[in-house]
């Protein structure tokens, strides 16, 4: 065996032989031998199959520790809108996505478009559940930016964290709060009620800048600011009650008033949820491409009177038939001018100036509708989607177009064009729809929305696309147990009341990630009957680790990753929830195979 004195390998026994696991016994005797006084137990393990170390998830042998993609899958979101129609479905899948029974087979698997680790390299962070564990019910972290991780969300957070500085000290306290406190209690303030006080007074300053910088004007954002200093400050002293530690408060406090500030913004009129694109993407230059507020933001030629916006819910001409718009809540409508003459133009768009060079390319797209009581198709009149380009002196150079004519009654058509920018470089670009009526004999009417236009500048907001790193890191480890036991004999206990938690508390999950399984503690103040439930990120029910009564005291419950039926979960993200008595608490882990 080996010496482990001299630290010499063995012979017959430990690294380098066949027989790499092994242990010994150490016993010391009294004097006569008739007492054992201690015992040293030593154990070695090797990696190998028999050890469980250094194996992958099969079992079998290949020493690597790490990840070589991750979970996640492209199921889950367009799972989620179907319950919530708001819900943006963009192209990247879920980082921990736990999947969806598309096919309904009752199982979640690649028939259903899952795609398991090591698959996934990139992904969209996307929550829609809160704290109680259930999507949608008003206490998401992201339900302002669609209840995905977007540059909207990172730029509230990282405005409270710039409001509040850095700690160059330290001390837990960010250097600007730090210095708020001193001037309150140079006021005269006590310490604790000149912390409440700096709390609110950067978090309500945090709050006027980001405002402003999303266009409110500042006296709105002085008035909203106050609401959110007061939220910041008795958040901070309800957690200070809670006996957490200050560095713990202060930052709890900000990730919370960060999404409070959101919510505020929102309700001001601020679109802050940018989940529709992704961070980087090119934009619309068209603006209000909806046609809301009355078509803001377009013009008319020569007017606007044979046009008008029409929303969700009028009633169309010559008809009891009710309008629902394509996209948002109205739409445009354009008919004949019937001003005499020939060839009529009624034209909605909107111009660009020195936006476009020559040679310049890009796409126009818009949904078009014509009613059957005033049908487009009943005379010569047609509508033009249409690019524009005029010289300097409103002379045109050129004209991009495509008809709308001869299409279904009463279904919406998506026209499209492609666009290039004439040899002459053009100074005014004019990109909309016009009705054309030939005569006045020519009748009809169409409707227009939801348009689209290519070239413009990377969106500064949006989706976050996270790219998952692939680490893969050489393992060849040893596992050595070396317990000594002493006899003292007898030991002292103390009181059992001493041992009895003062307060109910649920703790994170160990491991977290975990495969295949982890171990989640559970303080109870007093006896109770005590559940322990995992739930799905769609707020569905899998498994039941433990239901039934508890004693008083520490708790640590073992999950092994199976669902209700004894079947391995996906790969990604769960909710666990325990209800004892009067007490409840939920909690997020991660399962990754």
């Amino acid at each position: 065996a080996p010496d482990l004195a001299v630290d010499v390998e063995g012979v017959d026994y430990g690294i380098g032989t066949e027989q790499t696991c092994w242990g010994m016994i150490t016993a010391q005797y009294n004097d006569d031998f008739t007492r054992i006084e201690s015992v040293d137990v030593y154990w070695e393990a090797q990696d190998g199959v028999e050890t469980t170390l250094g194996v992958d998830t099969e079992g079998n042998l290949n020493r690597v520790f790490g990840v070589t993609g991750a979970f996640g899958d492209v199921t889950t979101i367009p799972y989620l809108a179907t319950l919530n129609p708001a819900i943006h479905v963009g192209e990247w899948p879920m980082i921990g996505g736990s999947g969806a029974d598309v096919n309904g087979d009752g199982s979640i698997d690649g028939a259903d478009g899952f795609t398991p680790n090591p698959e996934l390299e990139w992904g969209y962070i996307f929550d829609p559940s809160g704290a109680d564990g259930a999507p949608f019910t008003g206490d998401e972290p992201l339900q302002f930016t669609g209840y995905y991780f977007t540059g909207n969300f990172l730029t509230a957070a990282g405005a409270i964290q710039t409001a509040a500085g850095d700690d160059a000290d330290g001390d837990g306290v960010p250097d600007n709060i730090a210095a708020a406190i001193a001037q309150f209690m140079a006021a005269g303030y006590d310490q604790a009620t000149a912390t409440v006080m700096a709390v609110n007074a950067v978090s309500s300053a945090f709050f006027s800048g980001l405002a402003q910088l999303w266009g409110v004007d500042s006296t709105t954002a002085a008035a909203a600011a106050g609401p959110v200093g007061s939220y910041a400050d008795s958040l901070f002293q309800v957690l200070s009650a809670a006996g957490l530690p200050t560095d713990q408060v202060l930052a709890q406090t900000a990730q919370a008033t960060s999404v409070y500030a959101l919510g505020v913004l929102t309700s001001l009129g601020v679109e802050v949820n940018d989940s529709g694109h992704d961070f980087g993407a090119a934009t619309n230059p068209l603006a209000n491409p909806s046609c809301e507020n009355e078509a803001a933001g377009w013009e008319n030629y020569p007017n606007a009177n044979s046009q008008a916006n029409v929303a969700t819910g009028e009633t169309m001409f010559n008809s009891d038939d009710t309008f629902t718009a394509y996209d948002g809540t109205s739409a445009r409508k354009l008919w004949g001018m019937y001003s005499g003459g020939e060839n009529m133009e009624n034209n909605f768009f909107q111009s660009f100036s020195g936006h476009f060079e020559a040679g310049d390319m890009f796409d126009v797209s818009a949904m078009f509708y014509t009613h059957n009581a005033d049908d487009l198709n009943q005379g010569g009149s047609h509508g033009v989607l249409f690019a524009k380009y005029f010289n300097s002196n409103w002379g045109m150079i050129g004209i991009d177009s495509v008809h709308f004519r001869g299409a279904a009654v009463d279904a919406w058509h998506e026209l499209s064009l492609a666009c290039t920018v004439p040899d002459e470089t053009p100074a005014v670009v004019q990109v909309g729809v016009m009705h054309v009526q030939p005569s006045g004999d020519d009748h009809g009417s169409f409707y227009v929305d939801d348009f689209h236009m290519t070239g413009g500048d990377p969106a500064t907001n949006g989706r976050l696309v996270f790219q998952v790193g692939n680490n893969c890191i050489p393992d060849f480890s040893t596992q050595r147990v070396n317990p000594v036991f002493a006899n003292e004999g007898g030991v002292s206990v103390e009181s059992e009341d001493s041992m009895i938690p003062k307060k109910f508390a649920l703790y994170d999950n160990y491991p977290n990630p975990f495969n295949p399984s982890t171990q989640i503690a559970i303080d109870l103040p007093e006896d109770a009957y005590t559940e322990l439930t995992i739930w799905n990120v769609m707020g569905q029910q899998v498994a039941t680790v433990h239901s039934g009564n508890l004693n008083a005291g520490r708790h640590k419950i073992t999950f092994n990753g199976r669902d209700a039926t004894g079947n391995m979960l996906s790969s990604g993200m769960y909710i666990y929830r325990v209800t004892a008595g009067k007490y409840n608490a939920t909690k997020k882990m991660t399962l990754m195979k």
